[in-house]
């Protein structure tokens, strides 16, 4: 009870945010420099409500003594949770809402079907356990007790998601949620946000050529939690270091390989033409149409930094934000490249093997409606 007063409580997905939401103000206008400063000296970013996420939210209420279930108790249930979330508290409320869409819960289910139990597509129906809004910041909770509870937490839930921003893997509390399931055999998924600039922004072979050092790289917000996080998740696997990586990076590469992603033809004709028109706005231009296959399109968004979230053949387009350059003491923002609209969640109908060299422009066309 100490632990976690409200453990069995679960909240919808709906009232999440209605909460959230309802503190913002009073905690952008409480917390001060001091408030936001890490033990380490280092700073907490605070400018505004862009901003406002659960780290915020958790200093505010450790501050004050509060618990968002004495406030606010009709937003909570007694329900059990459907779904346990592993997510990271730097991420803005605002960026983790997008995550929770009817549209991205139904491409959830859709791409872990089989895997993953189905969860309601419904907002306010979908219950989950959140820890910003149960684990009580009012009192000093051992490591070891944290632990307990949350193992006890993940193991139990149905459902476990891993709210899908680029950096969730390098968290030491999110590799511990995560671990958990994996101790106990459990399913696990990951859920891509209506943006689309998540996770899916490597093919399943270049995720097994990356060697990604997730628990020496692993951070928390301070140094001597991170440090017994480490020695817990290390201790898991004898001490090996590299047997923790290992496991960390299948599952990760296993669970990018089940986000299933299509394109319709037509869809495709419409990225060639507005490649094009970026291409020219960039003053990069392009090959002509009968040249211009996968790895030169892949090799034009790497260097502009596309924002998109497929892989399609030898045309991979990377998830990261738009360049800020000064030139001549100028400030200039690169144009985003935004073609992910272009793409369907779901199983495709037809997979298509192509030489990297064909040009797509024949790829479209061999699709006639005569053909």
């Amino acid at each position: 009870k100490i632990v976690m007063q409200y453990k069995f409580h679960s909240i919808s997905v709906e009232n999440v945010f209605k909460v959230v939401e309802r503190f913002g103000k009073s905690v952008l206008n409480d917390l001060n420099a001091e408030d936001l400063e890490r033990s380490d000296g280092q700073p907490i970013e605070f400018s505004g409500l862009a901003d406002y996420s659960a780290t915020h939210l958790a200093i505010f209420f450790r501050k004050h003594k509060l618990h968002p279930h004495d406030i606010f108790p009709d937003a909570f249930s007694k329900e059990e949770p459907r779904v346990a979330l592993t997510y990271q508290w730097g991420v803005s409320f605002a960026k983790l809402k997008t995550f929770f869409t009817p549209e991205t819960l139904s491409d959830f289910n859709v791409n872990y079907r089989g895997v993953c139990p189905r969860v309601s597509t419904d907002p306010s129906k979908l219950m989950v356990w959140i820890d910003v809004l149960f684990v009580d910041q009012r009192v000093d909770i051992p490591l070891v007790d944290r632990l307990q509870t949350t193992e006890i937490i993940y193991r139990s839930a149905p459902v476990h998601m891993i709210v899908g921003t680029a950096s969730v893997w390098t968290r030491a509390w999110c590799l511990a949620e995560i671990l958990f399931r994996v101790q106990h055999g459990l399913s696990t998924g990951i859920l891509e946000s209506s943006m689309r600039s998540t996770v899916r922004f490597l093919d399943s072979r270049q995720m097994e050529d990356v060697q990604i050092k997730y628990l020496s790289g692993a951070r928390a917000s301070e140094e001597g939690e991170r440090l017994g996080l480490y020695r817990h998740l290390v201790g898991c696997f004898d001490g090996d270091i590299t047997r923790f990586d290992t496991a960390m990076h299948e599952l990760r590469t296993e669970l990018v390989r089940m986000l299933a992603a299509s394109i319709s033809i037509d869809g495709l004709r419409s990225l060639l033409r507005q490649v094009r028109a970026d291409a020219r706005a960039l003053g990069d231009p392009l090959p002509p149409e009968e040249r211009l296959d996968g790895p030169t399109l892949a090799r034009f968004f790497s260097r502009h930094k596309a924002r998109a979230a497929v892989a399609f053949g030898g045309l991979v387009m990377s998830s990261v934000a738009p360049r800020v350059e000064r030139r001549g003491g100028r400030r200039q923002v690169r144009p985003r490249l935004a073609y992910a609209e272009l793409m369907r969640a779901g199983d495709a109908t037809v997979a298509l093997t192509m030489p990297d060299a064909a040009p797509l422009a024949a790829l479209v066309a061999a699709f006639s409606e005569r053909n």
